[in-house]
């Protein structure tokens, strides 16, 4: 049977550069790593190279990665303030996201299973709009590999939350990393807010609340944030979030055809127009008049682009005959005969040219130095539609055509709300910013109604630190699992040196239990070998819901030596002291250190062969990867060997 603390080491590899930041796959062996050059490297169990994302600017160190669930996609912080989402299938970026400060961390929630909140939803609404309708075709996409005529959108795969935390104290939420989905500044929310520091948050395990990890002045807290609209309408959300992404991935109508782009568009926000109708829904999630108001914005650009497409075809025409004219004229200037295969014009198109001609507007040129310049003979009017400002030659309206008769009699008629506007003054790039301007709004309901929901309920006070010692702020590791198996969310805190604070919250935030494990030996612990004196927290990280890897340092004067040890929760569960929540705790006050070599035998800690500085791990692959030597050697280790395995490498024994 496997034992968890039984590893193989399967390579070791000196790495180019310093690592900062290392994340494994949940559903391949992939690891993904950030370098102190701003890369991003994806490589699998075997050392081979997928890709590496060059850094988005010079001087940009990467602070956070994240894999999202059972997907390729990574969300990648840098320092800059730019989040970007990565494939590493596809090898491009699908996304980026700009902050105006420095990331602290980015990480996908653990995945939303629909099944278990669509049932009622899908009865009820569902099939009420979209049921009947075929899925719309994918675009062209011009501008992107061409690898695969099907361009993979981070609306799909498994739905989750992207979290963005700023070294500011902000949170932001986005529902498939395209929807707004609330926000919390935590400087509102602190007792000093001139003197606080964010390390951590997470959403609850049934997606109704935020967990937050700060610094408050010389006090570590943990603060609870509920949120009812996150989970009472996850699924409208999870709807209004595919449409959101299919709407950003249709913005970019220059790498897409123009028409079918626009088409598209004015498909999704019709939906939510429809949406918006079932208000026991989305009540919280749509405004019905913006939804309205940018629906009516997209009409108007899918007019303006009807209009680009005439005026493109009227000038080629333009064109032919002009040239043709122009070439007849120079013929006849050098007193040649006409060739019988030369286009001759006809009086009517002799009189249409002459007419055109005559009829091109002045064209206005602003110089450099402020001057303006009148130019008679201009026959660019294409170009006009793709700067941003008002059109120099609009298109005249036919005088004769009953529908335009009908509107200039009818002023109501005209100014009516039903018929989408035809602004002809506009360009194809104002129509168009005109457009994101109004959609926009339509997505800014859901941000706002979710933030004003969060209300911060329970405050826990972990720790005080010496204020006027810095140093000892480094010693905050933190790692946190939202309940999958086990009903309930984990966290684990290094409070300081040598004392982790493990936390388990039930789901319904009614209970805490806690305890502290300490790395100093009890009133009751046998004498400890000289190895493992001094022991002091390096990194730590949940492999699974049952099992905390350690990665510990033992510093003597003249020897350091490093461990790693898979702890196992259920040795402490008979410790754990319970606590009714919601209250306000102080757990420093309440509780006391357990020494973790009361319930580990001595054999649990592997001894590393260099000074180790972080790890990553992952439970469902059964893989940990250790960094060391000033984070330039990494280390692999495969986890949870069987027994009956010729290579299995027992933890060394320790000298007493």
């Amino acid at each position: 049977m496997a034992q968890p603390a039984s590893m193989k080491q399967i390579g070791a590899r000196h790495m180019n550069c310093a690592v900062h930041i290392m994340e494994w796959s949940n559903k391949m062996d992939l690891v993904a790593y950030g370098t102190e050059k701003g890369e991003v490297t994806v490589q699998r169990l075997n050392w081979q190279k997928i890709v590496v994302f060059p850094p988005p600017g010079e001087d940009v160190k990467v602070r956070s990665l994240s894999w999202q669930h059972d997907e390729a996609i990574i969300a990648v912080g840098y320092s800059n303030g730019q989040v970007s989402l990565l494939d590493a299938e596809r090898e491009e970026s699908i996304s980026t996201l700009k902050y105006d400060e420095d990331i602290k961390k980015v990480y996908f929630s653990k995945a939303i299973n629909a099944v278990d909140y669509r049932t009622l939803y899908r009865n009820k609404t569902e099939l009420a709009f979209d049921f009947f309708l075929p899925p719309l075709p994918p675009l062209n996409n011009l501008g992107i590999s061409s690898k695969s005529q099907e361009h993979k959108s981070f609306a799909k795969g498994s739905p989750c939350f992207l979290v963005v935390i700023l070294k500011n104290g902000k949170i932001f939420l986005l529902f498939l990393g395209a929807l707004k989905a609330g926000s919390i500044d935590m400087s509102q929310h602190v007792s000093q807010p001139d003197d606080f520091e964010i390390f951590d948050a997470h959403l609850s395990g049934d997606f109704n609340a935020m967990y937050t990890l700060v610094r408050d002045g010389d006090k570590i807290k943990v603060l609870h944030f509920c949120n009812a609209i996150l989970k009472e309408y996850i699924s409208p959300m999870m709807h209004l979030a595919m449409h959101c992404a299919n709407i950003l991935e249709t913005k970019n109508l220059v790498t897409k055809p123009l028409q079918s782009a626009a088409i598209n568009m004015f498909y999704f926000l019709n939906t939510i127009k429809g949406l918006a109708k079932m208000s026991y829904y989305f009540e919280p999630l749509i405004v019905p008049v913006t939804a309205e108001e940018a629906l009516r914005q997209c009409g108007a650009l899918l007019m303006k682009i009807l209009e680009l497409e005439q005026v493109v075809d009227q000038s080629v025409n333009d064109m032919k005959l002009f040239f043709s004219w122009l070439c007849v004229v120079i013929v006849r200037l050098h007193q040649q005969d006409i060739p019988e295969d030369m286009p001759q014009l006809s009086t009517q198109d002799t009189i249409y040219l002459a007419e055109y001609l005559n009829s091109i507007e002045d064209s206005v040129v602003e110089n450099d130095d402020g001057s303006v310049t009148k130019r008679k003979f201009n026959l660019e009017k294409v170009g006009q539609y793709l700067e941003d400002k008002p059109l120099q030659q609009t298109v005249k309206s036919d005088v004769h055509h009953l529908w335009q008769k009908l509107l200039e009699r009818n002023e109501c008629l005209y100014n009516s709300f039903l018929l989408y506007p035809h602004e002809k003054q506009l360009s194809l790039i104002q129509q168009r910013d005109k457009m994101f301007v109004a959609i926009d709004s339509v997505f800014e309901k859901p941000n706002s109604s979710i933030t004003l929901e969060f209300q911060l309920d329970f405050i826990c006070t972990c720790c005080s630190l010496p204020i006027e010692d810095s140093t000892s702020w480094s010693s905050i590791k933190f790692s946190f699992l939202a309940g999958i198996k086990r009903e309930s969310d984990l966290m684990a805190i290094a409070i300081d040196w040598q004392s982790c604070l493990l936390m388990e919250f039930d789901q319904k935030f009614s209970q805490l239990s806690c305890v502290i494990i300490n790395l100093k030996p009890g009133p009751f612990t046998k004498e400890l070998p000289l190895s493992l004196n001094n022991l002091r927290f390096v990194d730590l990280q949940f492999y699974n819901e049952e099992v905390l890897s350690l990665l510990l340092l033992q510093e003597n004067k003249d020897k350091q030596q490093s461990y790693f040890m898979q702890f196992s929760l259920e040795l402490m569960r008979d410790k754990f002291t319970l606590h009714l929540l919601p209250q306000n705790l102080n757990l420093q006050e309440i509780l006391l250190p357990q020494s973790v070599f009361d319930v580990v035998d001595f054999g649990q800690f592997r001894g590393m062969d260099n000074i180790c500085t972080s790890l990553a791990v992952s439970g469902s692959r059964k893989v940990a990867s250790i960094l060391s030597d000033k984070n330039k050697k990494m280390v692999m280790f495969e986890m949870e060997i069987e027994d009956d395995d010729d290579e299995l490498e027992i933890s060394q024994n320790l000298t007493i």
